[in-house]
């Protein structure tokens, strides 16, 4: 009798490493705004003064698992589980590599997705998505968020060529973006 006390205070005892107290998971549609490419997919974006950019999608990871066992025996990490979901690709222009990132985190059940983007040296954290209708060659979307100034930051303000501001939609993701300049590159498969 002695012996299963003392494993159960034991157990009482670790149950915080081992268990998450707090889970939060996101479903289909949360996750659709990192679904939109699949690895290895390339797009073409296209300026009126005849500029390609290519995007190269690099990864997705989705941590979104309802598991509460704590198989992360870090007891700093917490004893709770956050779903997230991150889109990892790159933009090449002019010989510049620009990294873009889409984070998507349920922070609380009951609340709404958080969306943090990246793109070159703009980036919009915690954001929620108010979605948005946006033409772009004549062609509605229903579904966009728009990262410029008024949402964002600038990391680099001295890089070479910053983003000014970027269309992201959850469906499509990338349908546009422009420089300080105002040379705006759309996506050639948008296009009539």
């Amino acid at each position: 009798m002695r012996r299963k006390y003392k494993l159960l205070v034991w157990a009482v005892i670790l149950s915080p490493i081992f268990l998450y107290h707090k889970i939060t998971h996101m479903n289909g549609d949360e996750l659709a705004w990192v679904k939109c490419w699949d690895m290895g997919d390339t797009l073409f974006f296209e300026s009126g003064s005849n500029g390609k950019d290519t995007v190269i999608f690099n990864s997705t990871k989705i941590y979104n698992s309802l598991c509460p066992i704590n198989k992360n025996t870090n007891i700093e990490l917490g004893s709770e589980y956050n779903a997230t979901a991150f889109l990892n690709y790159e933009l090449l222009h002019n010989g510049l590599a620009m990294v873009g990132r889409l984070w998507v985190e349920k922070k609380e059940q009951d609340q709404p997705i958080a969306l943090h983007l990246r793109l070159c040296c703009r980036f919009a954290l915690y954001l929620h998505p108010y979605l948005k209708k946006y033409f772009v060659e004549g062609i509605e979307y229903d579904d966009c968020v728009r990262i410029d100034g008024s949402n964002s930051d600038v990391g680099w303000p001295d890089h070479k060529k910053c983003i000014n501001s970027f269309l992201w939609s959850k469906s499509r993701g990338l349908l546009q973006y422009s420089f300080p300049d105002g040379e705006t590159y759309t996506r050639c498969d948008l296009k009539n």
